[in-house]
């Protein structure tokens, strides 16, 4: 539908329930189609998605690296639980063999989504868990 600019879909676990649980959002697919109608594709849920991070939880610095060194990583976005952008990052087109440190340090404990573009303009995301 015209005018809509995000879709937000949450399956939590507590259906009936006075606790807050689980959101649920593993194996989603979702196709950003900008006003050029150029489309990227987000690559969904937290496993073998292409992207890693470690440690994780983290404290100070997250390292983010893509599975495959032959992936270039462009844009490296950090969305609170909310789905707020808390950070964003241009990465530099050096190498990235050993891929990109993260500064978590000044972010507050708690759960965070990481979302990395590459070259092609796909994003695969991953959850990362921030602790002290």
């Amino acid at each position: 539908p015209s005018g809509i600019g995000t879709l937000d879909l949450w399956l939590f676990s507590n259906y009936g329930s006075f606790d807050a649980g689980t959101a649920l959002y593993d194996n989603l697919t979702i196709i950003n189609q900008s006003a050029a109608g150029n489309a990227s594709r987000i690559a969904g849920g937290d496993m073998g998605n292409g992207l890693n991070i470690h440690p994780n939880p983290a404290r100070s610095v997250a390292k983010i690296a893509f599975e495959t060194q032959a992936t270039t990583m462009r844009v490296l976005y950090v969305y609170d639980m909310a789905g707020r952008l808390v950070s964003r990052a241009q990465v530099d087109e050096g190498p990235q063999e050993q891929g990109y440190d993260l500064d978590v340090y000044n972010l507050p404990i708690g759960t965070y989504v990481i979302i990395a573009t590459n070259n092609e303009g796909e994003q695969f995301r991953k959850q990362l868990v921030i602790k002290r």
